[in-house]
């Protein structure tokens, strides 16, 4: 029996907490259903009530922007436990009056009382979020509004949950494998460093009071040194400006689109990025699409939140010809950016009525694909930067050692 903790409401709608044994997580809902209790939110724990690393790690803020300390993944947590509290059947504003109370929703819980206001003054759910745009993007915006309009509030709110929750999974998974890999660079670049700068210049002196010929390798090893020696600060220093003029000018948004463009077209890297906007691209779109959103206004608002702005204007003309009753998968084939597989999966969904439902499962699809692809990637690279280290100090140590060799049978001659 696996025992789980829970945050549920009572008869009277009074939020509690506990933990409560299962065979598995349905079993532990129905448990909690029959004593009388709305679940909220449940969590795998270990023995004793302690919860799980990858849950206690899931509570925790994963990325995303953060805004006067409310960070992505709380308005996540805030998105699904208010789809929760409206499909158990309870009003909007009753249910944001009990998360507007609930300790852990920290600086959140102000902004939700803001939002009740505005929904007890009469202003439509959409309205009230519309107020706080960095917390609540446009994505997020027509979701609820589609929402509201159809009256299945409950139903968009639970698809908005589940888009977030998938977009902050991929995006730590994509920082935790990459996570390794840098660290391993940084350590063999900083030994790099270390020997050329600090052990090699020690034998310089010496070899030149011998006046021995030295080998080659001892001679590009020295000169080597002495270029990092002078010019590695002033390097690393052009190095960080260049950086820095990089990431100021992708924020431009003509600067950004040639930038992802390039990005797209580059060898190993062209294709990760191909298939992370792709999925990003597939995954907005379909939950748009699935929460009752028209195509047109799903294009647009895919159109603003895809990441890479390429892509980003690539559907900005796909949006004009849908408009002009063009079919959307020819749209999107004639920008030439998506992977073709999706193009032809958004054809079958269009030709059988279920595009949304397709468009999902093709993100679904390529969201595998990135994570298999960068896990061959990683496991190329890590082998690679060892062995290239390894080669690298051995090299460096035998023209040391030749030019000792060279300095000692010198020496043995006279």
């Amino acid at each position: 029996m696996a025992s789980f903790r829970y945050r549920a409401l009572t008869a009277a709608g009074q939020m509690t907490t506990g933990d409560v044994e299962g065979a598995n997580r349905a079993a532990a809902v129905r448990a909690l259903e029959a004593m009388g209790l709305v679940p909220v939110d449940i969590t795998e724990g270990r023995a004793g009530g302690q919860r799980s690393g990858e849950a206690r790690a899931s509570e925790r803020p994963s990325g995303g922007t953060s805004v006067f300390g409310v960070s992505a993944a709380m308005v996540t947590q805030f998105t699904r436990e208010l789809a929760t509290l409206v499909s158990a059947g309870q009003t909007l504003a009753w249910s944001l009056e009990t998360l507007a109370q609930d300790e852990t929703m920290g600086r959140l819980g102000g902004i939700i009382n803001q939002l009740l206001g505005e929904v007890k003054s009469g202003k439509s759910f959409t309205d009230a979020l519309s107020q706080h745009p960095k917390l609540f993007p446009r994505s997020y915006l027509g979701m609820v509004r589609a929402g509201e309009a159809t009256g299945a509030l409950d139903s968009a709110l639970l698809e908005l949950a589940a888009l977030r929750e998938r977009e902050e999974r991929t995006r730590a998974k994509l920082i935790g494998a990459m996570t390794y890999p840098i660290l391993l660079a940084v350590v063999a670049i900083g030994s790099l460093l270390v020997l050329l700068t600090v052990v090699v210049p020690q034998f310089e002196p010496l070899f030149a009071d011998a006046g021995a010929s030295l080998p080659a390798s001892t001679q590009v090893t020295l000169a080597v040194a002495r270029f990092v020696e002078v010019y590695g600060i002033p390097m690393v220093v052009g190095l960080g400006i260049l950086i820095v003029l990089l990431v100021a000018a992708t924020r431009q948004e003509s600067s950004a689109r040639v930038f992802h463009r390039i990005l797209l077209r580059l060898p190993l890297i062209g294709g990760i990025a191909r298939a992370r906007a792709t999925a990003q691209t597939t995954r907005v779109m379909g939950s748009l699409l699935a929460g009752g959103v028209e195509l047109p206004q799903a294009l647009q608002l895919t159109r603003d939140v895809v990441g890479n702005r390429a892509v980003g204007v690539s559907l900005d003309r796909a949006l004009s010809g849908v408009r002009q009753g063009r079919p959307l998968w020819m749209c999107l084939n004639d920008g030439g950016l998506l992977a073709p597989q999706a193009i032809r999966l958004c054809r079958i969904g269009e030709e059988t009525g279920r595009l949304g439902m397709t468009l999902q499962q093709a993100a679904s699809w390529f969201e595998t694909r990135l994570e298999e692809r960068i896990q061959r990637i990683l496991s190329i690279m890590e082998p690679l930067i060892v062995v290239t280290l390894g080669v690298t100090v051995a090299g460096v140590v035998l023209s040391i050692l030749a030019a000792v060799l060279a300095v000692n049978d010198l020496a043995g001659v006279r």
